[in-house]
């Protein structure tokens, strides 16, 4: 919080530059350490990317959460399948589920009564249908909004939900607007489902699940837009890497002055279609960006 009330400091003197930059740095390092610091960070970030006040990003994401909650849990009344939420862009989020019914990783925890005896590599895939819950420009709201649903779904049904574990909280989709968006299985009635999940909730719900602190903690002045100061030794490193099962993902890692922007597709296809995903760090020095980037 001192890294944070130092650069808080300087931008309410009007300080912008280098000393801004590398303050900024400071705060990201600290809030970088924890998992709670880097959500914080994220909302940090697109506050200042959006031009939107802390209490707008904060607004938008209890209404959002309020609303995502009411339809999962009429959901959840109305049917005995098991549920998924999940995290993509909005121009896209229906081919997402579909591609999510056809994951390999499924078939043993998610398959038809008949083919329980099978091998989970011969079993056929349970298609998904889905629903939009909520769409978002902001990444830290859709990322937040995911989290909090995945432990909220699994605290209160945790025999019916189909995520692995509780997300992170944080998308990197480079798009114009996120959805979250729920799914379940597009059975007959008289198909039996079997799922084998092994999420487990935190103990606790914690300030993203069930939101307590009043609307009015939260500042309403819109932070200024993030700056990066160029250098003579600024990395921009274009990368191909291949995978275990032999795709080629590409990736451009860029810095400018202490802001180090990693930029990846899934393929070098997606990536010359604008397909990416990315994240932007700040360091307190130049120096310590390359190195990073390095």
């Amino acid at each position: 919080m001192r890294a944070k009330e130092k650069y808080d400091s300087l931008v309410a003197r009007g300080v912008r530059g280098a000393a801004a930059e590398r303050a900024f740095g400071a705060m990201c390092q600290t809030l970088r350490k924890t998992a709670k610091g880097a959500r914080r960070l994220a909302s940090l970030v697109d506050a200042a990317t959006t031009h939107a006040s802390p209490r707008q990003l904060e607004s938008e994401y209890r209404t959002l959460l309020d609303a995502c909650k009411a339809e999962l849990r009429r959901v959840f009344g109305q049917t005995t399948l098991p549920v998924y939420v999940g995290l993509a862009g909005d121009a896209w989020w229906e081919d997402e589920v579909q591609r999510v019914a056809l994951r390999s990783s499924w078939r043993w925890r998610l398959f038809l009564e008949e083919d329980e005896d099978l091998e989970p590599t011969d079993r056929r895939p349970v298609p998904l249908r889905g629903t939009r819950l909520a769409s978002t420009a902001h990444k830290s709201i859709a990322g937040r909004l995911e989290r909090a649903l995945h432990a909220w779904a699994a605290r209160h049904w945790p025999d019916r939900v189909l995520h692995f574990a509780i997300a992170a909280g944080g998308s990197f989709a480079d798009v114009a607007a996120h959805a979250v968006y729920m799914a379940v299985p597009d059975a007959p009635a008289d198909v039996v489902v079997h799922v084998r999940s092994p999420v487990v909730a935190p103990e606790e719900a914690d300030e993203d699940e069930e939101p307590t602190r009043p609307l009015t903690d939260f500042s309403d002045d819109v932070p200024p837009p993030l700056e990066a100061t160029a250098t003579d030794d600024d990395v921009d490193e274009k990368l191909v890497r291949g995978t275990a099962l032999g795709h080629r993902r590409p990736y451009v890692v860029k810095t400018t002055g202490c802001s180090v922007v990693c930029r990846w597709a899934g393929s070098l296809a997606s990536f010359a279609a604008g397909a990416t995903s990315s994240t932007c760090d700040f360091c307190e020095t130049p120096k310590e960006a390359q190195a990073l980037a390095r």
